[in-house]
């Protein structure tokens, strides 16, 4: 499950042409908002289920204007307010959470395995689901030399959606990624929900899913949580590594440490020539 947005068909078809010649078998849901027909087209042919981003985008001074008479809301119906305002003002990183709520609820007796994923920057290796997920939720770390607080990217969003509190809080935290998260489906409603709060809190119209993700990541839960390492797992997180430490084998696949393929490769195209290698695999 994931978000399409104003992407071209020649933007998604490393993402879908790779999960077909791995032979997914799975359902497929997309959110969608900003595509032409072509996109779309191609993804009904993939039975792709089509969820419309059917919120109007709010201008500044609109936004403002709406809190300030939200204001005058009893308490007690605040914070749905505030989870139905989310989707016209907040980027729709953000607001891609507010979509997946709802289904997730209604088709929780359907699956027994999630996976949230960005679509622009991932390719598939292997089935995503060809491992053996312990119940709960799995999340896939970033570079290991990375904290919260010593990547630039994530003391920004930190400090831009949570403070410098919260910032200084989570500075040795590791940074485990936004864009892949795989759990049983309670586990990935739980902490969707708890992500809506943190955003609702901070009602911000920029990307800080990144940091209520790893704010998330702190607050209480009853589904237990697992953490990956890049090259131990079934996800590489490989937007800060070095590309010297990305060496295909020789069927042209990137492998885990125990020479496993890595089923999900995210982040893939801030290495160039590596990318143009992966993508020319599916075209």
């Amino acid at each position: 499950m994931g978000l399409v947005s104003c992407m071209t068909v020649e933007a998604i078809r490393p993402f879908f042409l790779s999960l077909e010649q791995v032979g997914y078998k799975g359902d497929i849901c997309m959110i969608v908002h900003g595509l032409d027909a072509s996109a779309l087209s191609f993804l009904r042919a993939r039975g792709v289920h089509l969820i419309p981003f059917s919120s109007e985008y709010l201008g500044e001074s609109t936004r403002r204007a709406v809190f300030g008479l939200a204001r005058l809301v009893a308490p007690r119906n605040r914070q749905l307010l505030d989870r139905l305002l989310a989707p016209t003002y907040m980027h729709p990183h953000c607001s891609r959470h507010f979509f997946y709520e709802p289904y997730l609820r209604e088709c929780a007796g359907h699956y027994r395995h999630i996976l949230l994923t960005d679509v622009r920057d991932v390719i598939f290796q292997a089935d995503p689901f060809a491992f053996e997920p312990a119940d709960g939720l799995h999340l896939f770390r970033e570079d290991s030399r990375f904290t919260i607080g010593t990547c630039q990217f994530n003391i920004d969003t930190m400090r831009l959606g949570f403070g410098e509190k919260m910032l200084a809080k989570m500075h040795d935290q590791p940074v485990y990624c936004a864009g892949t998260i795989l759990g049983t489906t309670a586990a990935v409603q739980e902490h969707v929900s708890i992500v809506i709060d943190l955003l609702c809190r901070a009602k911000q119209r920029q990307t800080i899913d990144q940091a209520a993700h790893n704010v998330a990541l702190q607050q209480p839960r009853t589904a237990p949580l697992h953490f990956h390492e890049n090259f131990a797992g079934p996800v590489l997180s490989m937007a800060t590594m070095d590309s010297a430490r990305l060496v295909p084998d020789a069927e042209g696949r990137l492998r885990n440490h125990d020479h496993s393929v890595i089923n999900i490769l995210h982040q893939y195209d801030r290495h160039p020539a590596l990318a143009g290698q992966l993508v020319q695999q599916f075209l």
